[in-house]
């Protein structure tokens, strides 16, 4: 019998990125400590965010106007810092449910940005919401 031929699989070619190439890849994800809340009830929007880029990610800032059917009670930490490659961190908003809220399905959103060009600003958005009963 003859011996069976054998089969080769090239390896797959890698191309070095230049470090010149390298940019920030902020992101963001936001959640909600209770997506049913009542009239009254204090909630907080947590926020947790970081840099899945090669470079470090300089003068980041996050936006996120308060949706009118709550009022803002506080805040944890403050200016946000540069964030190294890998480096994340968390933060949270805390308010209360007004009673304009009360039958309402309400959104909320934030947006992460850094002086770096973005090569997937599809994760430098996030949103949750809260139904009020």
């Amino acid at each position: 019998t003859p011996s069976p031929t054998p089969t080769f699989t090239p390896s797959p070619t890698v191309t070095p990125t230049s470090t010149s190439s390298l940019s920030a890849d902020v992101y963001v994800i936001m959640t909600v400590s209770n997506p049913a809340p009542n009239v009254g009830d204090t909630i907080q929007y947590n926020i947790t965010y970081g840099n899945l880029g090669g470079s470090t990610a300089t003068a980041v800032q996050m936006l996120s106007p308060l949706p009118v059917q709550v009022d803002y009670i506080s805040h944890t930490g403050g200016t946000l810092p540069d964030l190294l490659s890998g480096q994340n961190g968390n933060t949270s908003i805390t308010v209360t449910v007004r009673a304009e809220a009360s039958g309402l399905a309400i959104p909320n959103s934030i947006v992460i940005m850094a002086a770096e060009p973005d090569p997937n600003p599809g994760n430098n958005n996030a949103s949750t919401s809260i139904t009020v009963p």
